[in-house]
């Protein structure tokens, strides 16, 4: 759909393809400065803490901020509220507990350096004030497992009075559960052994997954660490011809480990820089310069050097034998080298991420030949990332990234097809031939490996989400019914699912089709007074009615322009006399119906004037239902009473958008507080009814997580009929977030 290539090649471009890939971006330092403003009490002397914010940025936001890939110790609550110079000292000086170990020296941190570090820390995340320095430390704070609490005061309205609260505070949490074994996040290689067993690096999880060629899993080894058999993002995976030994390279550890099949460490060898043997490391962040391996014939190790733009060799154990390679774009440079693959004939091919382009070596380094250009037609790249050579070496497959795509070209780069397209592919990053020619493919966005047979023919996918109950695959539709129970939409399991407030699994119904009862990927849901459940079909324009038990009862819609019909709608909403609203997109239009289905009325056309639609994307109903927000990327949040007439626009001085900047779905409370998904920044935006924002949930700075109260795309948003909850759909960590809404006090 529209909207998911929209968001992914924001979000996943920067959060995702910057965090596992080489690529020249830094984004430790982004939004440190807005926790200062947002959180920072005056506490002490402001020089000190001016001073400790810059010792931050120059030696921890970069794994330590927003995004990194250590605990954020910036988040309010967190363990940077505990910290004092005493704990922060042998982590900084003797890496005890630190990953990788701490590389200041006692000459480069001085005592009153990291007094001000930790009373930065403190300051910032609610801790308090160093206690003072003769004084044994204060009782550690308890680590919030919530989001921030951020002041949130709403501002004068009609209907709402002025009140003070605090941002929505976890609750719970239910669907996958990300390093679940068999589970994957950001999967970016895939090796197959001799037998058909599959090796996937799974970096979002620091670990290598074993399953059988059906995608079964199997076992599994690694966690996040710098010692023996541990890992720090492992990219890439390869076999040696025998099968026996299992080589990664462990990119944030800027090392290459070998196992054996059974996942037993046998020996490792590298470090960071830039000499024989050593490999290319970027020191901003999570960022590191290692990323393809292969194994030749002869068994010998051959590695894409991604930050020093270069190919090593190695013998089996680890040996530096030989190197080529600078930067450049002649033939034989490179721009951040990364999948490498070897062919039956002894060749290799290296997939020239930054040239766009594939290369083509012998086993010495001699060039052979190059093909590829920057492009979206066949036989040009975007971001050529992974490669594999099928068995009998006439084909070649390249992981076209940023094109969302997989190609499939001959020997001499003659494009033959692709995988990829219409949603089918999202960031995919790597691929592997099987023994019998099966393809396997890290379908990267979306968290999965994806299996064809050897005629290309879809076979299965893995990885993220479940089949089960209470599993979900994509939740796109989360909706409350009047009793307070949860309905969800998990789009492509083809079904609706239903659960108590907290989780707990009460029934669910449907299956993939297009006749009665059946759906085709159900993207939206809403609930009637009555507890009647209205299903919204993007894919098949179409609203289906059910039961609360989900006896179908009656259905409309079908494609088209006309009153009645839609062109992929994107909301829905019931009010309490039973009108339902839907959000027709492609007709840049709202449509308004009874609960049986007839048409009422409906308003907007495309266009940038006030009452006009640009992309719609979201709408919701005020609980009355006597006013009714829709959400544009163009106007923002537009407001209109039940008959369609035009009211307001929410947004600041600057304009409506830039309240928020793709607003996917938008939920309203009790006391008139809009809650509003942007798409774009993996965030909900709590909004006063004058487009005042308040405050957030989520990660800043548009950081993609997992944890609790992070989101990876989330789709829609829903608040209990009593106002003490709210729940979203985090359709890409495949899950429901519930987050409790503290009570409006009078301000």
């Amino acid at each position: 759909m529209r909207r998911h290539a929209i968001l992914l090649t924001i979000s996943l471009s920067v959060a995702l393809v910057g965090w596992v890939l080489a690529a020249r971006l830094s984004p430790g330092a982004q939004g440190v400065g807005q926790y200062r403003e947002r959180l920072l009490p005056t506490l002490g002397a402001m020089d000190e803490l001016a001073e400790g914010e810059r010792q931050f940025n120059t030696w921890c936001v970069g794994c330590h901020g927003p995004g990194g890939i250590a605990p954020d110790l910036l988040a309010a609550g967190g363990p940077g509220a505990a910290v004092s110079p005493d704990s922060l000292l042998p982590l900084l000086r003797d890496g005890l507990g630190h990953v990788p170990p701490g590389p200041y020296g006692t000459e480069e941190i001085p005592d009153d350096q990291v007094r001000n570090l930790a009373a930065y820390l403190r300051a910032t995340t609610g801790g308090g004030p160093l206690p003072a320095a003769d004084s044994p430390s204060s009782e550690p704070a308890a680590v919030a497992t919530g989001v921030p609490i951020v002041p949130v005061t709403s501002s004068p309205g009609t209907p709402s009075p002025a009140c003070t609260r605090t941002a929505p505070s976890f609750l719970h949490a239910w669907g996958r559960v990300p390093d679940a074994p068999g589970q994957l996040v950001f999967p970016t290689s895939v090796a197959v052994g001799p037998d058909g067993t599959l090796y996937v690096a799974d970096p979002g999880n620091h670990r290598i997954s074993v399953y059988d060629a059906d995608g079964a899993y199997l076992r599994e080894w690694g966690s996040l660490g710098s010692g023996a058999g541990v890992f720090n993002y492992p990219a890439s995976v390869a076999l040696a011809p025998d099968g026996e030994t299992i080589y990664v390279t462990d990119a944030g550890n800027a090392r290459i480990q070998a196992f054996d099949p059974a996942g037993e460490f046998l020996t490792a060898w590298g470090t960071r820089g830039d000499g024989d043997g050593e490999f290319g490391w970027q020191d901003e962040g999570f960022l590191s310069g290692l990323f393809g391996v292969a194994v030749a014939p002869n068994g010998q190790v051959y590695v894409t050097d991604t930050r020093n733009d270069r190919v090593q060799v190695f013998d089996s154990d680890g040996t530096f034998l030989r190197k080529w390679g600078r930067s450049g774009d002649g033939e034989g440079a490179f721009d951040a080298p990364m999948g490498i693959a070897f062919a039956p004939d002894g060749t290799l091919y290296i997939a020239d991420r930054g040239n766009y382009r594939v290369q083509h070596f012998t086993e010495d380094g001699t060039f052979l030949g190059a093909w590829g250009e920057p492009g979206m037609e066949p036989a040009t790249f975007a971001s050529p990332t992974g490669i594999a050579i099928s068995p009998d070496g006439s084909m070649i497959l390249v992981a076209d990234m940023d094109n969302q795509r997989v190609q499939v070209l001959d020997a001499d780069g003659n494009y033959l097809g692709q995988w990829g397209g219409s949603g089918q592919l999202t960031y995919p990053f790597g691929a592997a031939f099987a023994p019998a020619g099966d393809i396997y493919m890290t379908n990267t966005g979306k968290s999965r490996l994806v299996h064809f047979n050897a005629q290309g023919a879809y076979q299965n996918e893995w990885g993220n989400g479940g089949i089960g109950e209470g599993q979900f695959s994509n939740p796109e539709g989360v909706a409350t019914a009047p009793d307070g129970s949860v309905y969800v939409a998990d789009t492509d399991n083809h079904r609706i699912q239903h659960f108590s407030p907290t989780g707990e699994f009460l029934g669910m119904f449907g299956r993939q089709g297009t006749g009665d009862g059946k759906f085709s990927r159900p993207n939206h849901v809403a609930v009637g007074p009555d507890g009647s459940v209205y299903v919204l079909e993007a894919d098949t324009n179409r609203v289906q009615v059910f039961d609360a038990t989900g006896d179908y009862r009656t259905q409309w819609g079908s494609r088209g322009a006309d009153s009645g019909q839609f062109d992929e709608p994107g909301g829905i909403a019931v009010a309490p006399d039973g009108t339902v609203f839907v959000a027709d997109r492609g007709n840049a239009r709202v449509q308004a119906f009874t609960e049986e289905g007839d048409f009422v009325r409906s308003w907007g056309r495309q266009g940038a004037d006030a009452g006009e639609f640009s992309d719609l994307l979201a709408l919701a109903l005020s609980p009355d239902g006597g006013t009714v927000y829709v959400g544009d990327n163009e106007h923002g949040i537009q407001v209109f009473d039940a008959t369609g007439n035009f009211l307001r626009q929410l947004g600041d001085a600057e304009g409506p958008a830039t309240l928020v900047s793709y607003p996917t779905a938008i939920a309203v409370d009790v006391d008139g507080i809009l809650y509003v998904i942007d798409g774009v920044e993996n965030s909900v935006l709590i909004v006063g009814e004058d487009g005042t924002s308040l405050g957030h949930l989520g990660r800043a700075e548009g950081q993609i997580g997992n944890s609790a109260g992070a989101f990876w795309q989330p789709s829609t948003i829903a608040v209990s009929p009593d106002g003490t909850a709210v729940y979203v759909a985090d359709t890409n960590n495949q899950r429901i977030q519930a987050f409790a809404i503290a009570p409006c006090a009078a301000g």
